[in-house]
Parts: structure tokens; C-alpha cells; sequence
């Protein structure tokens, strides 16, 4: 899905699909949520804006929560481009984390490529190029 079309309505649609890819690339905007981390999200096209303080559920992403519902078992790499979406709340001081990267890991597949800061659009597109 490319652009406009990349709305959450339209990878519900194809989520199935998504099952039997081996790499899935999400180049969009990243949110991680430190007061409630399965509300962390991908958003898609048609959302407010990335940084708009809102809840998840007022908006058009897909969620932590959402994406641990997904079956990737044939899935190799889900490459995240968006800003944040390697972020984990370290406040919490236990054996497990919960993020963006583990949701995708708990649905199957098998490596995740995500990032800890801010991403410019332009930088990532030519390193996703080059990988």
C-alpha cells in the first residue's frame, strides 16, 4: 500500500497477506506511548498527527495491541521506518519490554529492524535502499 492508500482500513483488509510475506516494510510515522506502551503505534495515512497527544483509539493506527494479533509466522524481517519504534519503557526495570519490536516478534517473525530516535524521511529512504 502506498501513501493515501496506506490507511488502517485498507491493511485490515490484507492482513491475511501479511501472513505470508517474508519482509514487511513500514515507512510511516511511529508513536511509542510511555503511560500505557500497547497503545504504542504505527500511524498510518489518514491519522492526526504523530505527535498529537490523542488516544489511540481516536485515531487511524495500528497498535501495539493490534499487532500482537498478527500471524507473521513466515515473516523474516519487519523493517520499521518511522521514528521511535525501537523505544521501550526503561522506567520498568524487568526481564521483559514491551514495544513495537516485540509485538512483531510475539506474531512470528523472525528479525526487526526499528529505531531508538527521530528519523529524517529522506536519510531513511536512502539507507532502506541501500539495506
Amino acid at each position: 500500500m502506498i501513501r493515501e492508500k496506506a490507511t488502517k482500513a485498507a491493511l485490515q483488509q490484507q492482513i491475511e497477506g501479511l501472513q505470508n510475506p517474508y519482509i514487511a516494510h513500514f515507512a510511516c510515522h511511529g508513536r511509542f506511548n510511555f503511560t500505557n506502551p500497547r497503545k504504542s503505534a504505527l500511524i498510518l495515512a489518514g491519522a492526526k498527527s504523530a505527535t498529537h497527544n490523542v488516544n489511540s483509539d481516536d485515531i487511524k493506527d495500528l497498535t501495539l495491541e493490534e499487532i500482537f494479533n498478527l500471524s507473521l509466522s513466515k515473516c523474516s524481517l519487519v523493517a520499521l521506518s518511522a521514528c521511535e519504534t525501537g523505544l521501550t519503557d526503561i522506567r520498568d526495570n524487568t526481564d521483559e519490554y514491551i514495544g513495537l519490536p516485540s509485538g512483531f516478534l510475539y506474531g512470528g517473525a523472525t528479525s526487526i529492524i526499528s529505531t531508538l530516535w527521530a528519523v529524517n524521511d529522506v536519510s531513511t529512504a536512502i539507507l532502506m535502499i541501500r539495506f
